[in-house]
């Protein structure tokens, strides 16, 4: 089954950015990155040396998808906000949209509850900006039925 690719324009790729690094700076993180389901980084803010951003963004898109199971298999559509706390660092996942996700690394000096205040609102500002019509698809007709298969 073939995964849409997300096609971000220049304009749309930058007002991302900014929305990165306003909860990055506002939360103290290490990173915050916007990343599809399928792995790919679509956008990022942080200390680029400090992580290796492809694994992190593979990783965090595969548990993504076994939190995503674990919740059908409980009833539950999603979760909202996903935590792994660990003795360094932190992390933070949040759905954004079918196609996306927030991820936030935070060192672990800083608790994740300081950023749920400033998290819902980044995902809805990040959803929208998805939604707009300006973040595209890259679909043929293998796509759009693979979407149709997965209820999307």
């Amino acid at each position: 089954m073939e995964i849409p690719t997300l096609k971000l324009y220049a304009e749309e790729y930058e007002k991302i950015r900014l929305v990165l690094e306003s909860l990055s700076e506002r939360s103290s993180a290490i990173s915050a990155s916007l990343i599809s389901r399928t792995g790919q980084e679509l956008a990022f803010h942080g200390d680029k040396e400090a992580l290796d951003r492809d694994s992190i963004s593979s990783l965090a898109a595969g548990s993504l998808a076994a939190t995503l199971g674990l919740a059908h298999f409980l009833g539950e559509e999603e979760f909202e906000r996903v935590y792994h706390l660990g003795k360094k660092n932190s992390v933070v996942m949040s759905p954004v949209g079918k196609l996306a996700l927030l991820l936030v690394v935070l060192p672990n000096k800083q608790p994740p509850m300081a950023l749920v205040k400033n998290l819902g609102r980044t995902v809805l500002l990040l959803r929208d900006l998805l939604d707009r019509g300006n973040a595209r698809f890259v679909q043929d007709d293998s796509t759009s039925a693979a979407l149709d298969s997965l209820g999307l």
